[in-house]
């Protein structure tokens, strides 16, 4: 039995109702794959693409935050576009001081921060 003898069971001699039956679900499934393909970075974040499948990383092209039509099989690897800090101190928030030795046996204790920013333009390089 094939689709069409399914359809004309539910509406028997309206083929203009079968159409649009058609019609409509063609549209649906059209309209599921379109959001399907599109991928979000919020406003501070740079993006680059990675297939689902495959899980390769295209480092040609670099997105800004917004809404990107990307394609259904594929995400966003998502990075910062601001100033990131790596704290190793006593602060609240940070991930505590370095703790070694030195050649001596001596106990040494570092405390330190950075900070470091991707360019837009370098970060495909990441992935090179």
């Amino acid at each position: 039995e094939n689709l069409m003898d399914s359809l004309q069971r539910l509406a028997p001699g309206r083929g203009g109702q079968q159409k649009r039956l058609v019609a409509l679900g063609g549209s649906c499934c059209c309209f599921f794959f379109l959001l399907l393909s599109v991928g979000t970075l919020t406003p501070l974040q740079y993006g680059l693409t990675v297939n689902l499948i495959t899980k390769q990383v295209n480092s040609e092209a670099v997105y800004e935050g917004g809404r990107h039509l990307i394609g259904p099989w594929k995400s966003f690897l998502a990075f910062p576009s601001t100033r990131v800090t790596v704290s190793f101190d006593n602060m609240k928030d940070s991930q505590g001081p370095l703790q070694t030795r030195t050649k001596d046996g001596l106990a040494l204790t570092l405390q330190l921060a950075f900070q470091y920013r991707i360019e837009k333009d370098q970060l495909g390089k990441l992935f090179a």
